[in-house]
């Protein structure tokens, strides 16, 4: 590296790590030397999997790749630990937080050499923040027995609403009410649906209800619409209250305003082109589904390719392949379902999930895409076509194997011919 390069990067409030794929360190700045106790000249030639075990060296290899394939940013975010190098937290807090938990995002550096510069941001304080609202939120559900006593309390610091077993509004807090901008009277009696944004797929609210009925609390995040039109994004408790008997009697709803904390998470997750999620969106997707509670549901996947993407960049130019990518994504949105949930992965690769989708209703919207793409004019280079994976989860799939199965479905479709889709079937009889 050059040597004016250093000064600036151990001037730097992040620590700032230079490899390439073998995980071999070029450069450790002096953020990391404060806070790991390890001066430079112990770390520098060393691999970071030798020096750190906990690193998943190979989630992070792929990751370095896909950064120097695709000339972009990207994220590494290690699914066992909350840290990339271990960095001890040495402030007190009433927190089991040993280490400081790291965001850790992945540049290009010198592609000549496979180098790649692996910013590391310290998020320990957004840690502590939703443990404490985890806390405040556990302690809510603590006050069943406390409501009446605690009333006037709740009502002027607590947005809550409390509802009959048929989903009617009965009883709504003032907090609620500033927040939202109506009166009591205009909400009693009311659906909380008043609230709903335009944008809410049914699906989320078709699991509430299922919850809700099986006599579980739902937690979720919401985005609604203020009394003025403004849209807000909430975290919604529900909780079902019993009686005596161990009956349900009626619901109680706990909202959190968090539209600050989305359009930050809005700056990680949406693709600055296509306005489409991103690939680290589709990580955390794919996380949620394989260890969270929607293990259950049914779930597809697509694989989008552009057949010959490369002859559009090369033939028009970039601005002309950006412009289709635009009108691609355009495409997909009015083709498919509002529940499904797009994803541009880099280049012109694009995933689709398909929630609560079996294979042969993927397969028709998949079908359904390929032939609304190939009669479609592209506006300043004609017509094209895609080729697209297709594959369902099945038990025994991991969030790995299971994108691994959709892409060499991908693979298929490109090899015979491209302009086609390959499903499950083909992979099942041809072992």
């Amino acid at each position: 590296m050059m040597h004016t390069e250093r000064p600036i990067l151990d001037h730097l409030e992040v620590g700032v790590i230079i490899t390439d794929h073998d995980l071999v360190v070029y450069e450790w700045n002096r953020f990391l030397q404060m806070h790991t106790q390890l001066p430079r000249e112990a770390v520098i030639g060393k691999r970071l999997d030798e020096l750190f075990v906990q690193i998943e060296s190979a989630v992070l290899r792929r990751k370095i790749r896909t950064t120097l394939r695709l000339r972009e940013s990207t994220f590494y975010r290690p699914i066992a630990v909350a840290y990339c190098v271990p960095v001890p937290i040495k402030r007190f807090i009433q927190h089991d937080l040993r280490y400081m938990v790291q965001r850790v995002s992945i540049s290009p550096y010198d592609e000549s050499k496979g180098q790649v510069l692996l910013s590391i941001y310290d998020e320990t304080d957004s840690r502590i923040a939703q443990l404490e609202l985890e806390k405040e939120m556990q302690k809510v559900g603590r006050l069943n027995a406390n409501l009446t006593q605690e009333q006037e309390i709740i009502d002027k610091n607590l947005m809550m609403l409390k509802t009959d077993l048929g989903g009617s509004i009965v009883e709504v807090s003032s907090a609620l009410c500033a927040f939202y901008g109506y009166e009591r009277e205009e909400l009693i009696g009311k659906n909380p649906s008043v609230f709903r944004h335009k944008a809410m797929s049914s699906v989320v609210f078709r699991d509430l209800w299922e919850r809700l009925s099986r006599g579980e609390s739902w937690r979720g995040e919401v985005q609604n619409l203020l009394a003025n039109g403004k849209d807000h994004w909430v975290d919604v408790l529900i909780l079902p209250f019993y009686d005596e008997h161990g009956s349900i009697t009626y619901y109680v709803g706990i909202y959190h305003d968090i539209s600050d904390r989305k359009r930050l998470e809005s700056l990680y997750v949406t693709d600055s082109l296509t306005k489409l999620f991103n690939r680290y969106f589709f990580d955390q997707q794919m996380k949620s589904i394989f260890f969270g509670k929607r293990r259950a549901k049914s779930l597809s996947m697509m694989l989008i390719d552009i057949d010959h993407f490369k002859q559009v960049n090369d033939t028009f130019g970039h601005r002309s392949g950006d412009v289709l990518l635009q009108e691609f994504t355009e495409v997909m949105r009015a083709t498919l379902r509002s529940s499904d949930v797009c994803i541009r992965m880099g280049g012109e690769e694009f995933a689709v999930l398909l929630l609560g989708a079996e294979l042969v209703e993927a397969c028709s919207a998949a079908e359904h895409l390929r032939e609304e793409i190939e009669k479609y004019r592209f506006t300043e280079v004609g017509h094209l076509t895609c080729s697209i994976g297709v594959a369902q989860r099945s038990d025994a799939d991991s969030a790995d194997s299971f994108y691994e199965r959709t892409d060499v479905l991908l693979y298929v479709a490109k090899t015979q011919g491209r302009n086609r889709i390959a499903h499950d079937a083909i992979l099942t009889s041809n072992p």
